[in-house]
């Protein structure tokens, strides 16, 4: 999903495939390619991440592209060996899409503050002129990824997503993907 502040340029149209050269973007009324370098997947998962400094640096260099995971898959502090992963916060800086009630979630209930970062993300994003690439559902690659999502019965209070780590995004996963629970809650 790609997001563009308002998700339109100041025209009301938004980002596309330039209609006359499809090796490239129209965005803004201009002929964009999209330029980025280095992962900082969780800047909006990671409380600790100053998204404000890191749209200057990406301006400086002018690079125009971010890509952001929503917090239904997180790392932990450590894993891949890398020092200030922003997908591995820690415990207590980590925010997501879903209330917490103690150490879990609420897979029924949203988080204000973390749909208010990611407001303020996308709209600084918008003003540095940065589009927005927000992944919203990640392959668990292993156990471990899955044992970390507040997606996991483990992680929530409501005891949904009693599933393998393979089915979290399959009609096999039951209330993670009905209106009973899970994305979908509250919509």
């Amino acid at each position: 999903m790609l997001a563009t502040g308002a998700s339109k340029e100041r025209n009301g149209e938004p980002l596309r495939l330039h209609p006359q050269n499809p090796h490239y973007f129209l965005w803004r009324g201009k002929p964009t390619l999209l330029i980025t370098a280095g992962e900082h997947y969780g800047a909006v998962l990671n409380l600790d991440f100053n998204y404000t400094r890191y749209f200057a640096e990406l301006k400086a260099h002018d690079f125009n592209l971010t890509r952001v995971f929503s917090g239904s898959y997180r790392e932990r502090p450590g894993w891949f060996n890398i020092r200030g992963n922003t997908l591995g916060p820690v415990e207590d800086r980590f925010i997501c899409p879903w209330a917490r009630t103690g150490d879990k979630f609420d897979l029924t209930k949203w988080d204000a503050a973390y749909f208010d970062r990611l407001k303020d993300f996308i709209g600084k994003a918008s003003d540095t002129g940065v589009v927005v690439e927000l992944v919203l559902f990640c392959t668990m690659y292993g156990d471990e990824f899955w044992e970390a999502s507040p997606m996991n019965a483990r992680n929530n209070v409501n005891g949904i997503g009693k599933v393998g780590r393979n089915q979290v995004y399959s009609s096999a996963s039951g209330e993670l993907s009905t209106r009973n629970g899970g994305w979908f809650a509250n919509s």
